[in-house]
């Protein structure tokens, strides 16, 4: 057999072999080339579905009720609702990469997607400003849990309004595979939208509010943290200016003491004045001890809680970015790109954050 004989053979055997393949067998491939993601987000439903209702269970017990608790039960629901909606219906996506073929299961699902993202970035919007006003403006009026909750509500209402043009731009996009034009149905644009500016004015609209929020987030959190550590810094140098005084009012008091007990020792009337003078001088020790205490466990607490705050903002930054920006791209280029689901660690990562503090 010749070379030229031998290699029709080759394309006869390779070109039968791809015309066998069917719909289905080229989606049982792409589920076994994605089986390491949804292995991974099912350990991130696993873990994400019990740490926040534990959350949920456990806050509300361990602090009082506090603008702080209110914003974090609020993103406790939120990924909850990620973790027990978005991540199964993300994890059958990709099994049926490219027979899915409900409609209005991917444009409800894909909107739900953007409905929990865009409440937890105006929920961490509100935590953060109440920080804000709590460290820089104490004494003027603050945020109550009520007006907490709704803002919440409010952020919903908000994200909601911008998450429903998702449920009209997103459906079933067919994809050809193949040589022989077989058609696939995967979950993603709709064909209708695909070509059009809209995915794009609404990719770019989302990621813009990403932006603003993102780049508030870290001026809020470097100010608090600035004004902080001037605050801590303060303290310190206070103590020791107190406790230096206080010494050299105790040294001076007793050699008063030894003077007045050498020259009017016999003196009853001066040695009750002088007891008197000496058990106030405890007192104002104590209390001023006391004061002190009770400073010191006010700013741990508002440490504590601006750690948590500026700990579950960071996560959300660094993990819902590579979603919203293959998400443009994919509207930009009008075609699909590799998912990218980073948005789903943050769902984990702040409840392991609150439980942790």
């Amino acid at each position: 057999m010749d070379n030229s004989s031998i290699a029709n053979y080759n394309l006869t055997n390779i070109t039968d072999l791809d015309f066998n393949k069917t719909l289905q067998d080229y989606n049982d491939e792409e589920a076994l080339r994605r089986l390491a993601p949804m292995i991974y987000l099912l350990l991130l439903m696993l873990i994400g579905i019990p740490g926040n209702v534990l959350v949920l269970v456990v806050y509300p017990i361990r602090f009082q009720k506090s603008t702080h608790r209110t914003f974090i039960i609020g993103l406790a629901l939120s990924d909850l609702f990620v973790c027990a909606v978005t991540l199964p219906f993300e994890i059958t996506e990709m099994r049926f990469q490219y027979t899915f073929y409900n409609m209005w299961a991917c444009k409800f699902f894909r909107a739900c997607n953007n409905l929990f993202a865009l409440s937890s970035i105006f929920i961490l919007m509100g935590l953060s400003s109440d920080r804000y006003r709590r460290v820089f403006t104490p004494l003027k009026l603050q945020m109550t849990s009520h007006h907490a909750t709704i803002f919440i509500v409010f952020s919903v209402c908000l994200s909601f309004l911008f998450s429903w043009p998702n449920f009209f731009i997103s459906g079933i996009r067919h994809v050809k595979l193949g040589e022989f034009n077989i058609t696939g149905f995967d979950c993603s644009l709709s064909d209708q939208f695909a070509k059009t500016i809209y995915p794009t004015v609404y990719g770019g609209t989302l990621f813009l509010i990403f932006i603003i929020c993102m780049v508030s987030l870290i001026v809020i959190y470097s100010l608090i943290g600035r004004k902080l550590c001037a605050h801590i810094q303060f303290r310190r140098t206070f103590s020791n200016v107190s406790s230096s005084k206080s010494t050299s009012d105790t040294s001076l008091h007793n050699e008063r003491h030894k003077i007045n007990t050498s020259q009017q020792y016999e003196n009853e009337v001066f040695e009750e004045k002088k007891q008197n003078s000496e058990k106030k001088l405890i007192s104002k020790q104590k209390s001023t001890n006391k004061d002190r205490q009770n400073q010191q466990k006010e700013d741990m607490a508002s440490k504590k809680l601006t750690k948590i705050a500026f700990a579950v903002s960071l996560a959300f930054i660094l993990s819902y970015l590579p979603h919203l920006t293959i998400s443009l791209l994919t509207a930009l280029k009008g075609k699909s790109f590799v998912s990218a689901r980073s948005y789903c660690v943050r769902c984990v990562a702040n409840s392991n954050q609150v439980i942790r503090h």
